[in-house]
């Protein structure tokens, strides 16, 4: 009869690994992931990766007084790092702090390279510049606390707030532009995708609106843009009222799953 072999299981370190026989002592913190996450215990396997590309296969020595596991590094493994052709880069109108927070943990496990909060007009809050930074450390915490979640090594950039039309001002023009509004113009989402999996960018910059899209000035200036520039698409969800999360996860999904 044969038994399946165990999975070993996976823990995203943000530092250097150690080379083999080396010792490498975890935090405090990191060592609670560990043992109330991962349910590992002294003398158990786990592999161990960070951002670099280094994975490794390590047993657990031990746990100090303090609660921080001391781990011994028995062999070098090969990365499984994901390396993703197309760079997905969102721009995401701010939402109340819930919202937020769910948006960032999301983004992480999806494979988004990149995160700028934008305020835009129809912004139901513009917090201060003190908040602003308050919120940015929160976000960060959440992006790390998901990196060990999803396994996805390679963290998210979370970039600081900035103005709608400053932002669109500042992306690279010969990338790919798409912003999400509901135009009599704008091209349905399924025809749109269609035709840029036959032609992907290697970059692409996603401009999401807050709950009840962007404003009338907002968009004559994006068509105004893109009447210059033809690398911006206007693009349509439906004649569904969608949540701001539900059009950022859909979207982003979608991407990440049909482009390399």
């Amino acid at each position: 009869m044969m038994h399946r072999s165990k999975r070993i299981s996976r823990f995203i370190y943000h530092g250097e690994i150690p080379n083999p026989g080396g010792i490498l002592k975890l935090s405090a913190v990191e060592s609670g992931h560990l043992r109330k996450v991962l349910r590992l215990d002294v003398g158990n396997l786990c592999r161990i990766a960070n951002a670099q590309g280094v994975e490794a296969e390590v047993t657990i020595e031990g746990f100090s007084p303090l609660g921080e596991a001391c781990l011994k590094v028995l062999k070098n493994c090969e990365s499984k790092i994901a390396h993703l052709k197309t760079q997905i880069h969102v721009y995401q109108s701010f939402a109340l702090k819930g919202k937020m927070d769910l948006l960032m943990e999301k983004a992480q496990e999806i494979g988004i390279s990149s995160f700028t909060p934008v305020l835009s007009d129809h912004c139901a809050l513009k917090p201060s510049r003190d908040v602003q930074k308050k919120l940015l450390e929160r976000w960060q915490k959440k992006i790390e606390q998901a990196v060990k979640q999803s396994g996805n090594l390679t963290a998210m950039a979370l970039k600081k707030f900035s103005d709608f039309k400053e932002t669109l001002e500042t992306v690279d023009l010969t990338h790919k532009i798409i912003v999400f509004h509901p135009l009599p113009t704008a091209k349905p989402f399924r025809e749109w995708m269609w035709e840029y999996q036959e032609d992907a960018a290697m970059q692409a910059h996603l401009f999401f609106g807050p709950e009840g899209g962007f404003s009338k000035r907002e968009m004559e200036w994006v068509e105004r843009t893109k009447a210059e520039n033809k690398t911006i698409d206007i693009v349509s969800l439906g004649s569904n009222i969608l949540r701001l999360e539900t059009a950022f996860l859909g979207v982003s999904t979608a991407m990440r799953l049909l482009l390399p």
